[in-house]
C-alpha cells in the first residue's frame, strides 16, 4: 500500500510539473517536450508521440515523436494511409490499451502495422476538446505488461493538460496573427511628425489679409464626410455656437454651394443672392474659396464684410493663395491626428492582447479592457455586455466612464431595447453620429448627455455572445477607424472568453476522473489536507469511507470491460444519491473509492456505509445498456481523524485495513469499529 501511495504522490508531482510547463512557455514544441520529459520519468517507454489531427485535410502531424530517447523530425501523414492505431483512435474516440501484443494481436480492434522493432505493449489516448478529436498521444514499450488500467486513467489526465497546451498555443498564435496585420502602422507611429498649433498658424496667415483687405468675419469650415455638415473649426468675428446653429451643409448657403462645386465665388450684395443664409444682418458682401487636398474639397474659407462690393478679383487671388496654405496645414494636422489615433489604437490592441495571454480571471480582464479603451480614447462611457440566452438579455459585465456605475441599468432586452439590443439581435455593428435622430436609441437618464454611440457585436464562430459599446457626449465622435478598432477588440474579447472557458474546463478535467465524473486522487489528497487543517483549527473531526467492489475482476471477465466501465459509472451515480452535498466522493483507482465526510464521527460514517452497502446490494445494474440482473456487493472501511490517524497516509491505510478485515469477516459489517 505504501508503494502505491508513493507512486501516486510521484504522479501528482508530475502533474504539477506538467502544469508549470504549460504556463512557462508559449511555444507548443517546448511545452510538449516538457510533457514527454515528465512522462518518461514515470514510465519505461521506448516510443512516444503526440500527433495533431487536421480534419479538413484528413491528416495527422506528428508534432513530437521520440524513439529510444531520440527526438525525431516531425512529419505529416494522411489518415487514409494510416490504417493503424492513430487512425483508429481518432475515428473511434476511444482509448487503446495493449498489455501484451503477442497475446492480444488476434483480438485487437485495428490492424497494427509493425515497422522496425516490434512494440510489445502500448497505450494510446485521444486528445479531445469539446468532444472533438484534435490529436492522439501514444506511449509504447518493447516490453510486455508495461501499462495497465490505472496508467490509462493517469495518462488520460495528462492528455487533458496536453489539450490545454495545444489550445492555448492556438489562441496565442491567432492573437499574434491579428497583431501582425497591423504591424505596418508602426512606421506611421514612429515617423516623428512634429506637433502643430493650428490656431497660431491661422493667426499668422490672417495678418497679410488684414494689410490688404478689410473684413468683418473670417471663418474656416470643414466638411464632415459622413453627414455632409459644414463644421466651423475657427472663426474671427463670430461665436462658433452661433454659426453652428445655422446647420450649414454641403449645397446649403453660399459656403455650401462652394463646398459642393469646388469653385470660388465673390458676392457683391448678399441680399440679391438666393443662396445666402443670414448669420449677421449687417453683412453686405461675401467671398468664399474652397479648401482642397489632393483635388478634393475638404472645406471652405469664408470672408464677410459689412460694406457692399467689398472684395475684388485681386482679393480673390490673395485669398486663394492663403486658402492653399490653410489646406496644407489642415491636411498635415489631419495626418498628425490620424497618426496619433492609430498609435493609441495599436497601443490598446497590444495591451489587450497581452492581458488576454496573462489574465485568466475573465471579469478582471473585462474591466481592464473597458478601462483601457475609455482611458486611451477619452470616451464618455465604455461598456462590455454579454448575452444571457435564457432571459434573452444583455448583461453588463464591465464598464468605465464618467458616471456612477451603480445607477446605470445592468440588463437590456435583446429584441426590444436600444442600440446594443439591436446589435446583439442582428449581429451587425452600428455607428450613430447623433443619437437624437436614431429611433433605436434607448434614452437613459444617467446618460442624458450622450450624443453619439458605436456598438459592435462580440462573436464566437458567427454566434453573437455579447456587445462592445462606446458612447460620447460629442456629436460625430466616431469614424470608420473607431469601428475597425472596436471590431478588432471585440474579436480579442471573444478570444479571451474562449481562453477562459478552456482554462476552466482544463482545471475541471485535472481534478476529475474521466470515466465516472467523480473527483480524482489529485483532488482527494488536496481535499484531505484542507479538511485536516480545518479540524486542527477548530478542534473538530471528520471520517472517510474507503470502499471497493467485491470480485470486480470476475465481473469484468464475465461481462467484459465495457460492462465494467458502465458499472463504475452507474455505481458513481448511486453513491452521489446517497451522500450529502458537503461530502466529497473520489475514485481512488480501479474499483476503489473514497468518501470524505466533513464534521462526521464514526457513528455517522457507519450509518452512511450501511446505507450504501444496502443500496448497492438491492440495485440492479445495467449490462451493455440492457436491463439485466447485474448484482454486486461492496466492502467498506472507515477511519476517523484524529482518532485513528494523524496524517493523510495513516488515515487511508487505516480505512483500507478495515476494508480488508471486512472482506475476511464476511458477516455483520462493523466497518472497523
Amino acid at each position: 500500500m505504501d508503494n502505491t501511495i508513493e507512486l501516486r504522490l510521484k504522479e501528482l508531482v508530475s502533474l504539477y510539473e506538467i502544469s508549470l510547463a504549460i504556463t512557462s512557455s508559449l511555444n507548443l514544441s517546448d511545452r510538449l517536450k516538457q510533457i514527454y520529459k515528465q512522462i518518461s520519468n514515470l514510465f519505461k517507454i521506448s516510443t512516444f508521440y503526440i500527433a495533431l489531427y487536421n480534419e479538413v485535410e484528413d491528416e495527422v502531424c506528428f508534432e513530437i515523436i521520440v524513439d529510444k530517447g531520440e527526438f525525431l523530425e516531425k512529419f505529416t501523414q494522411k489518415i487514409s494511409q494510416e490504417e493503424g492505431i492513430t487512425g483508429w483512435v481518432i475515428h473511434s474516440k476511444k482509448h487503446l490499451l495493449i498489455r501484451d501484443f503477442d497475446k492480444e494481436k488476434e483480438n485487437l480492434p485495428v490492424k497494427v502495422m509493425v515497422i522496425g522493432e516490434a512494440t510489445k505493449s502500448l497505450l494510446a489516448i485521444p486528445l479531445l476538446f469539446k468532444d472533438k478529436v484534435i490529436g492522439v498521444m501514444s506511449l509504447q514499450s518493447y516490453e510486455p505488461n508495461t501499462f495497465d488500467e490505472r496508467d490509462e486513467n493517469f495518462v488520460s489526465t495528462i492528455a487533458s493538460q496536453v489539450v490545454m497546451a495545444i489550445e492555448n498555443a492556438k489562441l496565442y498564435e491567432e492573437t499574434c496573427k491579428k497583431l501582425d496585420e497591423f504591424s505596418l502602422i508602426n512606421e506611421v507611429i514612429t515617423s516623428g511628425t512634429s506637433t502643430m498649433e493650428f490656431d497660431k498658424l491661422i493667426d499668422r496667415l490672417i495678418k497679410p489679409l488684414k494689410k490688404n483687405l478689410s473684413f468683418t468675419s473670417f471663418n474656416i469650415y470643414l466638411i464632415d464626410e459622413r453627414t455632409k455638415d459644414l463644421k466651423v473649426i475657427t472663426t474671427h468675428g463670430y461665436i462658433i455656437e452661433e454659426i453652428n446653429r445655422l446647420k450649414l451643409k454641403v449645397g446649403r448657403g453660399i459656403t455650401g454651394w462652394v463646398a459642393k462645386t469646388g469653385e470660388p465665388v465673390i458676392v457683391p450684395d448678399v441680399s440679391k443672392d438666393w443662396r445666402y443664409v443670414e448669420a449677421n444682418p449687417d453683412v453686405r458682401s461675401e467671398m468664399c474659396v474652397p479648401l482642397k487636398a489632393n483635388d478634393k474639397v475638404i472645406g471652405v474659407l469664408d470672408i464677410e464684410d459689412t460694406k457692399l462690393d467689398a472684395f475684388s478679383k485681386e482679393n480673390l487671388t490673395l485669398v486663394s493663395t492663403i486658402a492653399g496654405q490653410i489646406s496644407m496645414i489642415i491636411e498635415k494636422a489631419r495626418i498628425l491626428e490620424s497618426e496619433k489615433k492609430k498609435s493609441k489604437q495599436l497601443e490598446t490592441i497590444q495591451e489587450v492582447s497581452k492581458n488576454i495571454v496573462s489574465v485568466l480571471d475573465i471579469d478582471k480582464l473585462f474591466q481592464q479592457i473597458a478601462n483601457s479603451i475609455n482611458n486611451t480614447f477619452g470616451y464618455y462611457y465604455t461598456i462590455i455586455l454579454l448575452v444571457d440566452e435564457d432571459l434573452k438579455e444583455l448583461v453588463v459585465k464591465a464598464s468605465s466612464g464618467q458616471i456612477n456605475k451603480s445607477t446605470v441599468r445592468r440588463r437590456v432586452k435583446i429584441y426590444e431595447e436600444g442600440i446594443t439590443g439591436w446589435v446583439a439581435k442582428s449581429g451587425q455593428p452600428l455607428l450613430v453620429s447623433d443619437v437624437s435622430k436614431e429611433p433605436r436609441y434607448l434614452f437613459v437618464e444617467e446618460l442624458a448627455d450622450i450624443r453619439s454611440e458605436l456598438a459592435v457585436p462580440i462573436k464566437i464562430k458567427d454566434k453573437v455572445i455579447g456587445v462592445l459599446d462606446v458612447e460620447s457626449v460629442k456629436l460625430n465622435a466616431f469614424d470608420e477607424s473607431d469601428l475597425t478598432t472596436l471590431t478588432i477588440l471585440a474579436e480579442m474579447i471573444a478570444i479571451a472568453i474562449e481562453n477562459a472557458s478552456l482554462y476552466k474546463e482544463s482545471e475541471r478535467l485535472t481534478i476529475t476522473d474521466y470515466l465516472t465524473g467523480l473527483y480524482n486522487t489529485r483532488y482527494l489528497y488536496a481535499a484531505l489536507q484542507k479538511e485536516i487543517q480545518r479540524c486542527n483549527e477548530f478542534n473538530d473531526s471528520f471520517s472517510i469511507i474507503f470502499f471497493d467492489i467485491d470480485d470486480f475482476k470476475k465481473y469484468n471477465d464475465k461481462y467484459g470491460h465495457l460492462a465494467g466501465d458502465q458499472l463504475l459509472q452507474e455505481l458513481a451515480t448511486l453513491v452521489i444519491k446517497n451522500c450529502r452535498n458537503t461530502d466529497i466522493i473520489a475514485r481512488y483507482g480501479g474499483e476503489e473509492f473514497v468518501i470524505i465526510l466533513p464534521e462526521s464521527k464514526f457513528d455517522g460514517a457507519a450509518l452512511l456505509a450501511e446505507r450504501l452497502k444496502t443500496s448497492v446490494e438491492k440495485h440492479t445494474f445495467k449490462i451493455n445498456e440492457e436491463e439485466c440482473k447485474g448484482k454486486i456487493t461492496i466492502s467498506l472501511g472507515i477511519a476517523t481523524y484524529p482518532k485513528d490517524a494523524t496524517n493523510i497516509q495513516e488515515l487511508i491505510n487505516v480505512a483500507d485495513k478495515n476494508l480488508y478485515r471486512e472482506k475476511r469477516i464476511g458477516k455483520e459489517p462493523s466497518f472497523g469499529h
